[in-house]
């Protein structure tokens, strides 16, 4: 408890440092309410889209990227903004397991989680390092064939212009490294295996 004669200015400004010190809780939620109303309907958007792709040969089988999985289409898709509930099942009664996915409610709430977390413990390394193994290892990185196409169009686009600007050494050579990081959000596919334990579908 803190004596009577701090100032509340003072308690304040200690307020960082005490988050810091071991309080903030790492989670990969945030309070519904706290999320502003067009930011979690542009949420449900996208993983109503992640959904749609996803029962629509939007899925790779196991690592073989020239095998999709064809679920048949969408059963149901529903995703509320106003409490963030969702519900994807495909036409072969199947339910993707939405979490290992990026673009979807749990997949953009955990990166907007990591967020919050960095922000909040700025100026403490240590902190902060914990955001990212907490947090973010934790967070969806999976994107559908539709969503990875459209990264490598853009990258293509981006590639070439490079290219005819600045010489070949900013063209495609790296493109199959670059392609990579896109379908896996960045972290190696030993680990996003390693992390959703191999499964991508619900029991």
């Amino acid at each position: 408890m803190f004596p009577p004669n701090l100032s509340p200015l003072f308690l304040v400004l200690m307020l960082p440092v005490l988050v810091s010190a071991g309080t903030y809780e790492y989670k990969t939620t945030l309070v519904v309410s706290a999320i502003p109303e067009d930011q979690r309907n542009d949420w449900c958007n996208q993983h109503t889209q992640t959904c749609t792709s996803i029962c629509n040969k939007g899925d790779w089988k196991g690592d073989d990227m020239k095998k999709v999985i064809d679920n048949g289409g969408v059963k149901i898709n529903v995703c509320q903004y106003t409490d963030l509930k969702y519900l994807c099942v495909c036409n072969n009664n199947r339910k993707p397991i939405m979490k290992t996915w990026h673009y979807t409610v749990p997949g953009l709430m955990c990166e907007k989680a990591y967020q919050h977390c960095h922000k909040t413990l700025e100026g403490d390394k240590a902190a902060q390092d914990l955001c990212n193994e907490k947090i973010r290892r934790q967070c969806g990185s999976k994107v559908t064939i539709d969503q990875y196409t459209d990264n490598m169009r853009k990258y293509e686009f981006f590639s070439a212009f490079g290219e005819a600007v600045f010489g070949p050494a900013h063209g495609g050579k790296k493109k199959e490294k670059v392609n990579k990081v896109k379908r896996t959000g960045g972290i190696s596919e030993d680990e996003e295996e390693e992390k959703v334990g191999g499964r991508a579908w619900e029991a």
